[in-house]
């Protein structure tokens, strides 16, 4: 009788912690797009770190990578034909690289100078002109290379900056419950759970000294390893739609969600939820998750952000339609789907 087999996936990648700019001036590209927003775009001047490159820049990155930027960043890429992208920024910067490689391939290098993770994966998301989020995965659209600087995290505005890192504290929730099997994957996840439970707090309450911004890092390079290996569940399925539909950014929105979408969860999956729980040593993660985002001082609902409700009914359709649900560990139904959304509008 034949026994049924998973796969377990090992991205390859090189993690260069440090001085990003030094780690820059290594690159054998010749041919180099930046790619990041205006701000992240002028932390360096690149042609004088790549005096032997053709260097351009593209500094209109926007939140959820909108079609009509890259369809910019596109056409750039086609003119140039670059070799190598330099993604630096959140992680619409180092998603939009990654859509860019659809049409011209070349090596990614992602500089993160956020706590998204994203760096880690071989996904991405792009808003589309119809309101909905769509992205594809597969192993072209993971950064070869990836430079962490713990300083770049240092003048990141503290509101998006703790934002992104409730996003980075649902992998390591959402990677732990998957139903995707992944052993480096699930210890990833547990290590950093554990460690965002205390530098959460930290990164909103002091400044972000090298240390600290080491130690933050860490946390989000282990979470975006343990996503990208374990899947995704309810809590980004609903993210996905939510960002998609609004605008709103993902960290934001990560906030205003986890602790509804880990209500519905303890009640469709309550093992699953306790053995999270177990795991991170936290005795009920609605309750912390709800006092966490409190404490951060992000919203609670889209309403505090003036977003109008009437976007409801499409988004339960979308939600019950998207495909992260296939690693969540419960089965969401449309009552609960209804109540989710309305939640995250109203609080």
């Amino acid at each position: 009788m034949s026994r049924p087999f998973k796969k377990m996936y090992f991205p390859a990648q090189v993690i260069i912690e440090g001085d990003f700019q030094a780690a820059v001036k290594t690159l054998a590209g010749k041919r180099i797009i930046i790619i990041g927003s205006r701000r992240s775009c002028a932390l360096a001047d690149w042609q004088a770190l790549l005096p032997g490159a053709q260097v351009r820049l593209f500094d209109g990155s926007l939140p959820h990578s909108p079609e009509d930027v890259l369809d910019r960043a596109v056409a750039l890429a086609q003119r140039f034909e670059p070799d190598t992208y330099i993604a630096i920024g959140s992680g619409s910067a180092i998603d939009l690289a990654k859509a860019v490689v659809d049409t011209m391939p070349a090596e990614i290098v992602a500089i993160p100078t956020s706590l998204g993770g994203g760096e880690m994966t071989n996904v991405y998301g792009t808003r589309m002109r119809t309101g909905k989020k769509e992205g594809k995965g597969g192993m072209k659209y993971l950064p070869a290379k990836v430079f962490y600087d713990s300083t770049l995290l240092a003048d990141f505005p503290k509101y998006e900056l703790v934002a992104s890192g409730v996003n980075s504290f649902a992998h390591c929730i959402e990677a732990l419950y998957s139903t995707r099997p992944h052993w480096f994957g699930k210890a990833a996840a547990v290590q950093a759970g554990r460690m965002w439970a205390e530098l959460l707090p930290a990164s909103k309450e002091r400044l972000i000294d090298e240390a600290l911004g080491r130690r933050l890092f860490e946390a989000a390079s282990l979470a975006g390893f343990a996503i990208n290996v374990c899947g995704l569940g309810l809590h980004h399925a609903v993210c996905h739609v939510v960002g998609g539909a609004t605008g709103v950014t993902h960290g934001v929105v990560n906030a205003i969600a986890l602790p509804k979408s880990l209500k519905i969860n303890r009640e469709i999956a309550p093992e699953a939820i306790g053995a999270v729980e177990q795991a991170m040593g936290i005795d009920d993660l609605v309750v912390f998750s709800e006092r966490l985002v409190t404490h951060l001082e992000l919203p609670k609902s889209l309403k505090e952000l003036s977003v109008p409700g009437e976007l409801q009914d499409t988004l339960v359709d979308d939600l019950m339609a998207a495909h992260h649900l296939k690693f969540n560990p419960g089965i969401l139904d449309r009552a609960r789907a209804e109540r989710l959304v309305a939640e995250i509008f109203s609080g």
